[in-house]
């Protein structure tokens, strides 16, 4: 079983890696920290994608990070074959996945999802007769870094948003905060995580990761 870092990358320029690959026969919980290591503002777009070439869909964060500065997501549960990649766009960006490595486990929750339109869209149903306990990562997806906006409303329900809780609410603009993550939402078997975009410029791209219980 391995454990701590599990992959790193520094890029030399702009493009496309993958950090870490998750083995035949293992899940994979991971962290995931990336920062700005040289001069000036990188774009970056970090990805879980069962390739190498990840689409809008796949998109975790979009985020321009200024010198020095970053960000982590934390307790990402990958199953066996998906990737942790990033794009940028300058040399200087550096990203480390830490984590652990189990055998395969049946119980995995992944589902992403890419939102283009103001609508209420249910992220997550738990269908099992037993609960759930999840992480959900909203973010823009890889787009435009000017004019890209959203703005969010989560919530947990048993039918829909208007007879909902809400759990968060945000604007998103890829020239501010362009995303945001939940952690550790303990979800009842009758319920539903369920997002509303409205004001959106671009596309949502939604990311609910963890285990049944």
């Amino acid at each position: 079983m391995a454990a701590g870092r599990l992959g790193t990358h520094k890029s030399t320029g702009a493009g496309t890696a993958v950090v870490y690959t998750v083995p035949s026969g293992k899940t994979s919980e991971v962290s995931v920290i990336v920062t700005n290591a040289t001069v000036g503002v990188n774009n970056v777009t970090l990805f879980r994608s069962p390739t190498g070439t990840p689409s809008a869909t796949h998109t975790i964060q979009l985020d321009s990070i200024p010198l020095a500065m970053g960000y982590e997501r934390s307790a990402l549960v990958l199953s066996a074959g998906e990737r942790i990649c990033y794009t940028t766009d300058k040399a200087g960006t550096h990203v480390v996945v830490m984590g652990v490595e189990y055998d395969s486990k049946s119980n995995e929750i992944k589902q992403q999802e890419l939102i283009t339109t103001n609508t209420e869209t249910v992220v997550y149903s738990n269908t099992a007769v037993m609960d759930s306990s999840v992480n959900i990562s909203v973010s823009l997806k890889d787009g435009s870094l000017v004019s890209d906006l959203a703005t969010c409303d989560l919530y947990i329900s048993a039918t829909d948003a208007a007879s909902g809780v809400k759990v968060h609410n945000f604007s998103i603009t890829a020239s501010g905060v362009t995303g945001f993550e939940k952690e550790a939402l303990f979800i009842s078997a009758t319920d539903k995580l369920i997002l509303v975009t409205s004001s959106l410029t671009g596309a949502v791209a939604t990311t609910v990761q963890g285990y049944k219980r």
